[in-house]
């Protein structure tokens, strides 16, 4: 028994989606439109300018506030590519060192700007997982191939024993959606509950089943 002195004890909280190299940086370019086109466009336009100090600053000060609001577990994903290099997937993984007996954080490694259109991104996405990350990422609508995209992801994730976690059908149109080939690849390869998907902002735009529409008419 452990006296708790009137205090509740609950679990730990979980942050299952950040990326902390890209935190706190609204204030430098703000979106003006609201709009997913022009947060893709500022954040691309930033990340050149992210050096290693920045990006630890950032991402401590990020990490202070999720553990003063009791978070234990954290999944960031952690970005690279053959212009900016393993500079804040680097300094991510220091974090997660440095941080290891405040929070559990895992990583994912993050192609953020494909694989297949950004040559040299596949061999990064070996090096990622051989430093260490504990996910492998992917960001299927944002390649020239997506249905070849995740079949690599599928492949490193076998090679290496790890769990997926991709940035899926993230746009605002119902348009090239490859989620439906994701979860047939996931059953084909016995991945069920190994894989995670986030945003799939997609769904939203899909017209609704005909069974929903005649039971909502009636």
């Amino acid at each position: 028994m452990i006296e708790a002195n009137g205090n509740v004890l609950i679990p730990g909280l979980v942050e299952s989606h950040i990326h902390l190299d890209k935190a706190l940086i609204a204030d430098r370019e703000p979106n003006k439109s609201g709009t997913l086109q022009e947060a893709i466009q500022v954040t691309a336009k930033l990340k050149p300018t992210f050096t290693k100090e920045d990006i630890m600053r950032r991402a401590e000060k990020t990490l202070e506030m999720l553990i003063k609001h009791g978070i234990t577990h954290i999944r960031t994903h952690a970005e690279f590519d053959p212009e900016q290099g393993f500079t804040g997937f680097d300094t991510i993984m220091e974090l997660k060192e440095k941080y290891r007996d405040l929070v559990d954080i895992q990583i994912v490694a993050f192609p953020q700007e494909g694989i297949l259109q950004k040559p040299g991104t596949e061999k990064m996405m070996y090096e990622a997982l051989e430093k260490g990350a504990d996910v492998v990422g992917g960001i299927p609508y944002n390649d020239s191939l997506p249905k070849e995209h995740i079949n690599i992801v599928f492949e490193l994730a076998k090679t290496y024993g790890k769990p997926i976690d991709l940035h899926q059908d993230f746009n605002d149109e119902a348009d090239s959606m490859t989620i439906s080939y994701l979860c047939e690849k996931t059953i084909a390869e016995g991945l069920e509950g190994c894989v995670s998907v986030g945003h799939l902002t997609t769904l939203a735009a899909l017209p609704p089943p005909s069974s929903c529409s005649q039971s909502l008419n009636k």
